[in-house]
Formats: structure tokens, sequence, C-alpha cells
């Protein structure tokens, strides 16, 4: 379809009907809580800005449940890297710093935190299914698209429902000619924040 740049968007011309789905990358922007450098920063804010504005035209902003498991996924990874950083002395591998119940009811608390902002946000977490039919499409078609397998499952479930209008800062979607692409074009050389 088509590649937008939100800055160059005029939301009163959006039928309200239209149904956007947000990203991982841009849950994790607006709801992840940690630190952003001054670039993405200002791309957060646009992206806050667009939502906000197609909000208040009356649209549907969704996300899947895969975009809020990579999210959740994420935060775990951080948080234990965080730790590793704030500890370098201290020989904890991921699983074990899984299984310590300080650190879990820490990472818990911030999960449960950021899954119900996202849920409360969002009008609709829709479901996705990740089949063996699809398993092969992503694999057969590998050298046709950008995807990672998540990405793969979730543009392709998009497609199937006509839930076309994605807001993301990843490139590999600006490749499928099957959804209208929603995103920041700030810097010549964007490139999304990998999750």
């Amino acid at each position: 379809m088509a590649v937008y740049d939100i800055a160059n968007v005029n939301v009163s011309l959006i039928s309200q009907n239209e149904i956007f789905i947000l990203d991982a990358n841009i849950l994790s922007y607006l709801y992840a809580g940690y630190p952003l450098n001054k670039r993405d920063y200002v791309k957060v804010s646009k992206y806050s800005n667009f939502i906000s504005d197609l909000l208040s035209n009356g649209n549907d902003i969704s996300t899947s449940a895969a975009y809020v498991q990579e999210v959740l996924n994420y935060i775990e990874k951080t948080e234990y890297s965080q730790y590793k950083r704030n500890h370098p002395n201290d020989g904890l591998t991921k699983k074990q710093f899984r299984n310590d119940s300080t650190l879990r009811g820490y990472v818990a608390a911030k999960t449960d935190n950021v899954y119900r902002a996202i849920c409360q946000s969002c009008h609709n977490v829709y479901d996705v299914s990740i089949t063996k039919q699809i398993t092969d499409g992503f694999v057969n078609g590998f050298r046709n698209h950008a995807y990672d397998p998540i990405d793969y499952i979730v543009a392709n479930d998009l497609a199937a429902n006509n839930r076309v209008n994605i807001i993301t800062d990843d490139k590999d979607y600006r490749l499928d000619k099957r959804l209208r692409v929603y995103t920041c074009l700030l810097y010549t050389s964007d490139a999304a924040d990998e999750l």
C-alpha cells in the first residue's frame, strides 16, 4: 500500500472507521519506561502526538497480543541487563535471575504495570495464531521479506483481517505492500530500535 510520514498526515482526513495497530517498538517507546536518547525522545513525542490526534479523530487504536509479548520480553531482558551492569561481579545467569523471588517480583510488578497500561490504552489487543502453515510461509518466503518471525506472523494476521494501518518505527514493514505504514521519518537514516 503506502508509507506515510506521520508529520505530513492530516488526521482529520482519515475515516473514523480506520483501525490503527501499534507495533511493539511504539508500545515500548510509550509504555516500557526506559530512558530515551534525544533522538528517540523527539520521535516518541511525534508518535504520541499522532496517536493522540487519531484518538481525538475517533479512530480505534489497538495492538496485537504478539507485540505485547515482545514488549514484556524486552522488559525482562532489559531488567536483567541492567542488573548485570549494576552488579558486574555477580555471576547470576538469566535463569537464576528469573528464579530469584525478589528480582522476579520487581520484574513482575513492572510487566504487570506496563501490560495494564497497554490494555487500558488500546481498544483491542488482538490474538494471533502461529500455525505450521504460517511458519512454512515465513521460511519459504524468507528471501522475499525482511521480517523477523513475530512481525511476519502479525503482518499476515493484519492483512488477512483487513487491519492494514500500522504505526511503527520498524523499517521492515515499509516493504510490505499489503499495509499502510505510518512512521516517523525524522532522520534520513531512520532505523528502528530492535526489541
